[in-house]
């Protein structure tokens, strides 16, 4: 009886101890992480991959280690590839796989130390890669040898050839320009000047005008005689120097009829002119005061004068056109 009762408690506990080991080892195999180096042997200077790899369940997440500008005080990193991702064969688990390039410039064996992947956020039961060994080899010097001088670049001979796609471009580029700039020429317009037409007022629709003014002012009846016999003399003058080109304004009345000679008015007008000239001469010099028939008498003297003269001169305007 206590023989049967140790047998299954032996089994019992046999059992147990052999469910955990397999427990235990399936845990273990659940995720699989590994490192490894494409060489372990390289010269000052050269590169290689640091190729870091892990498998877990097709349904876990995972976490790669943090990598810097270096793996430790001697091996430098170059560059990093995005993770890949495939599947095993049985689709059941997923690989990822990412790469480092790495690089040292200091000679001797460094030690690359386990790296770490989190699975699922356990941080408490990471995953580690093996250790690795890397091998940096000095570049052998033949010390027999005298150090020579950095040989210069070697020169090349031209070759036609090569500047034929020169040629090409820098005429196609001249090509360019010169269609542009002919472009811009063809497409610029140019202003059209406005000339402002002045419009010409014929003197004697001045003098008129300025006549007229003269009379509405009533200078004379307001004892302003003189200023009136002025300004009357003055218009007239004016009159004839824009009418027939003489400087009345700064000749004396004798003058100015001396002048008139040339044009061909009746002597009754040229008499008109005399008279109207001479009065005013006599109020502005000699203080003479005219009669109030006088000053009316310049008035229509004045403007019977200027459009005499301005339809005789406009016919004769006329008949130089036509001519």
């Amino acid at each position: 009886m206590n023989r049967t009762v140790t047998t299954n408690s032996s089994s019992f506990l046999l059992g147990f101890f052999l469910s955990m080991f397999l427990f235990y080892e399936a845990s273990a195999q659940k995720n699989i992480a590994s490192a490894s180096l494409d060489s372990v042997k390289l010269k000052i200077g050269e590169q290689t991959n640091l190729i870091l790899r892990i498998e877990t369940p097709i349904q876990s997440k995972v976490e790669f280690p943090l990598i810097n500008d270096t793996i430790n005080a001697h091996i430098e990193v170059v560059g990093q590839s995005k993770i890949d991702t495939s599947f095993t064969s049985d689709k059941q688990r997923v690989r990822y796989t990412k790469k480092i390039l790495i690089t040292s410039f200091d000679s001797g064996y460094f030690a690359i130390a386990p790296f770490t992947f989190t699975v699922d956020n356990d941080s408490a039961n990471p995953v580690y890669t093996e250790a690795l060994l890397l091998q940096i080899q000095t570049v052998a010097v033949d010390t027999t040898k005298a150090i020579r001088d950095i040989k210069g670049p070697k020169e090349v001979p031209w070759n036609y050839r090569e500047l034929i796609p020169y040629l090409i471009g820098g005429a196609v580029a001249i090509l360019i320009l010169l269609l542009i700039i002919y472009y811009l020429k063809k497409r610029k317009v140019t202003p059209q000047v406005v000339v402002e037409q002045k419009v010409i007022i014929p003197p004697h629709t001045i003098a008129l005008e300025q006549l007229e003014q003269l009379k509405n002012e009533k200078l004379w009846q307001e004892g302003k005689y003189k200023l009136y016999q002025i300004r009357l003399s003055d218009i007239v003058r004016t009159y004839l120097e824009n009418r027939f080109q003489i400087a009345a304004m700064e000749q004396t009345t004798d003058e100015t009829m001396r002048s008139m000679r040339r044009i061909h008015i009746e002597d009754a007008l040229r008499l008109k002119l005399r008279q109207l000239l001479s009065l005013s001469d006599m109020v502005k010099f000699a203080k003479e005061q005219p009669l109030p028939s006088e000053n009316e008498q310049s008035m229509e003297d004045a403007v019977l004068f200027v459009q005499t003269t301005a339809s005789i001169y406009t016919e004769l305007e006329g008949k130089e056109a036509k001519l």
